[in-house]
């Protein structure tokens, strides 16, 4: 969600991973505009880090409108 409000309210909303077990634990906005997020997915099981790469505007429309945002990328797999 994005709060233009310093969290006042909100709007929009963009589950960047529906899957069980997955957090969210760091994001960051680029000077591309693209918004960066990584997180881990089971990490005793699947143990993936994976990262989601989008705009306010995927946030606002609630799904990837971007043809350069990506969801569940994985960046690292062990095992």
């Amino acid at each position: 969600m994005i709060s233009r409000d310093d969290c006042k309210t909100w709007e929009g909303f963009l589950l960047l991973d529906c899957r069980d077990s997955v957090s969210y634990p760091d994001a960051a906005c680029a000077d591309n505009g693209f918004i960066y997020a990584i997180y881990d997915r089971e990490r005793y099981n699947a143990r993936e880090i994976l990262m989601a790469k989008f705009t306010e505007e995927d946030v606002l429309a609630g799904k990837i409108v971007n043809k350069k945002s990506q969801l569940k990328v994985i960046v690292s797999k062990l095992g």
